[in-house]
């Protein structure tokens, strides 16, 4: 089993297209980001799970 953990530290939409890359790439059981946005599309096959977001940060 892979474990893939990443802090990707909030990266600007862009870069999203590298990090789906980097997730395919490595073929990950399961996969823990941290730092994320909502603008990754993270697949159908992916289950999500994030903490509301607090007012002072939106």
């Amino acid at each position: 089993m892979k474990i893939l953990i990443w802090n990707i530290e909030r990266l600007p939409f862009s870069k999203k297209e590298n990090i789906t890359a980097v997730l395919t790439k490595f073929e990950a059981d399961i996969v823990i980001l941290t730092e994320t946005t909502e603008v990754l599309d993270y697949g159908r096959n992916m289950y999500t799970a994030n903490t509301v977001l607090l007012p002072q940060f939106s």
